[in-house]
C-alpha cells in the first residue's frame, strides 16, 4: 500500500497530480484546504489544497507459495503414488502448511499498511518529522498537548540534532523531558509575602472540580502549612454538603471555622483570624459564563483584599471548555493554577497547555478522595514523564 499527499493551488491540479502518479483506482482518503509550509516555514502564509491518496501497487496474490519449493518430476510423482495413500497425505500436508505460513505473512503485511494508513488519516496534522520523533508526536497528541506546543518542542529538538542523535533513543527522551519542564511554569502556595497579616487564599472555579476536598486537604495535611495556625472561612452556602463537609472536618481538627452568606461578610470573618498564620477560603463554583455569578465572587475578594486566588480545574474537563474557563476566570485575577482528579484521566497534556498558553503558575495536583491525603505540590519532571508515558503514572 502505497499513501502521498499532494498538495496544488487548486484543487484541481491536486486531482491530476494525483492521477498522474497513482492512477485512476487511487483511493482519496483526505482533502482539504491547509497553510503552505511545513514545520519549520516561517514565511508569510498562504493556502492550497492537499489530497491524501492510496493505492495498493504491490496487490497480495491469493496465497501464492513464495519459497523455493521443488517441484516433482513425473518420475517422483509416480512414486508417491506407488506408495500408496500416506505418502500423498504428507504432500498435501506439506503444502497446506506452506499455505498457511504464507497466509499469516500476508496478513502481517495487511496489518501492518492499515496500521499506517489509520496514522495518516487520526494524525493529518503531523509534520514531516524523522521516524525516530514520530512516536514521541503521537505521545503527546495522545496526551491532548496543543498542537502549536508539540510542533514547538519538536522543532526545538529537530533543530539541536544532528546525524546519529536522531537514533539515540535516550538522548531524544532527555532532551524532550527537558525541553517540557522549561515550559512549565510552577509556585508554592505558601511562598513568603510582603504584606502583614495572615496569608489569605481563597480558591474559586467551576462546579463540581473538588475545590472543598481541596481546601480541607491544603487546610489539615502537614507538607503545606506544617505547624501554622490555621483558619477556614467558607461562602459556599449554596451546597449545604460544602459546609458539613468542612464543619466535620474542623471538629475533627479543631481548626475554626467561619460561614458568610453576603460578600460584605468577610471583613469580619477575617478580622476574626487576625492572629492566625494562614486563612483558607472556600468560594461557591461559579460557571464561567455566568456573568452575574462571577461579579459576585469577584466582590467576595475586593471586600476582603484577598489577592491570593487558585483557580481550580478538573483534569477530566475537556480542553476546549477549559480554555473557556481559563479565559472567563481572568476577570477574577487568579494567580495560581490548582489540578484535580488526576486519578480519572489518562491524558494530561492540559497541564502544559495552561501553562503555556496563559503563563499562569500551577502549584497544585490531586488524585482520589482521601483527605488529608492525594495532594502534592506539583513537580515539572513528574509533570513531563506523566505527558510523555501516562501508562507508567496510575494513581490509586
Amino acid at each position: 500500500m502505497v499513501i502521498k499527499k499532494f498538495s496544488a493551488p487548486t484543487m484541481r491540479d491536486a486531482m491530476y497530480k494525483v492521477k498522474q502518479e497513482l492512477g485512476d483506482d487511487a483511493i482519496i482518503l483526505k482533502s482539504e484546504k491547509v497553510s503552505k509550509g511545513g514545520l519549520f516555514d516561517f514565511s508569510e502564509t498562504k493556502y492550497e489544497y492537499e489530497i491524501t491518496a492510496a493505492i495498493d501497487r504491490a496487490p497480495i496474490k491469493a496465497y501464492t507459495q513464495k519459497k523455493q519449493i521443488k517441484i516433482p518430476s513425473q518420475k517422483e510423482k509416480a512414486a508417491v503414488s506407488a506408495g500408496g495413500s500416506s505418502n500423498r497425505n504428507l504432500m498435501n500436508q506439506m503444502d497446506n502448511k506452506f499455505k498457511v505460513i504464507d497466509l499469516k505473512s500476508d496478513l502481517k503485511k495487511i496489518e501492518s499498511k492499515l496500521d499506517g494508513m489509520a496514522k495518516h488519516i487520526k494524525y493529518n496534522e503531523m509534520p514531516n518529522l524523522p521516524d525516530s520523533l514520530i512516536p514521541y508526536y503521537i505521545r503527546m497528541k495522545e496526551s491532548s498537548v496543543d498542537e502549536n506546543i508539540i510542533k514547538d518542542l519538536l522543532m526545538n529538538l529537530y533543530m539541536n540534532f544532528k546525524g546519529s542523535e536522531f537514533s539515540d533513543t535516550k538522548l531524544i527522551e532527555k532532551t524532550l523531558l527537558d525541553l517540557i519542564c522549561d515550559k512549565l511554569t510552577l509556585a508554592r502556595v505558601d511562598e513568603k509575602r510582603v504584606y502583614t497579616g495572615p496569608k489569605v487564599i481563597a480558591l474559586v472555579g467551576p462546579t463540581g472540580v473538588g475545590k472543598t476536598t481541596t481546601l480541607a486537604k491544603m487546610a489539615f495535611n502537614s507538607e503545606f502549612f506544617g505547624n501554622k495556625k490555621i483558619g477556614l472561612i467558607t461562602a459556599d452556602t449554596y451546597r449545604v454538603s460544602a459546609v458539613d463537609q468542612l464543619k466535620t472536618y474542623s471538629n475533627i481538627t479543631q481548626i475554626p471555622l467561619e460561614i458568610i452568606y453576603q460578600p460584605e461578610q468577610i471583613k469580619k470573618a477575617l478580622n476574626r483570624f487576625n492572629d492566625f498564620d494562614v486563612v483558607l477560603v472556600d468560594t461557591a463554583g461559579r460557571s464561567q459564563r455566568n456573568v452575574k455569578q462571577l461579579s459576585e465572587l469577584k466582590q467576595i475578594l475586593y471586600e476582603g483584599g484577598i489577592v491570593d486566588v487558585c483557580l481550580v480545574l478538573s483534569m477530566t474537563t475537556r480542553s476546549k471548555d477549559q480554555d473557556d474557563i481559563l479565559k472567563r476566570f481572568g476577570a477574577i485575577n487568579f494567580n495560581r493554577l490548582i489540578f484535580t482528579k488526576l486519578d480519572e484521566t489518562s491524558g494530561y497534556g492540559s497541564l502544559l497547555n495552561a501553562s503555556v498558553k496563559y503563563s499562569i503558575p500551577i502549584s497544585i495536583l490531586t488524585f482520589g478522595q482521601n483527605v488529608p491525603d492525594d495532594i502534592e505540590y506539583a513537580n515539572k519532571k513528574k509533570i513531563a514523564q506523566m505527558i510523555l508515558w501516562p501508562e507508567k503514572h496510575i494513581f490509586e
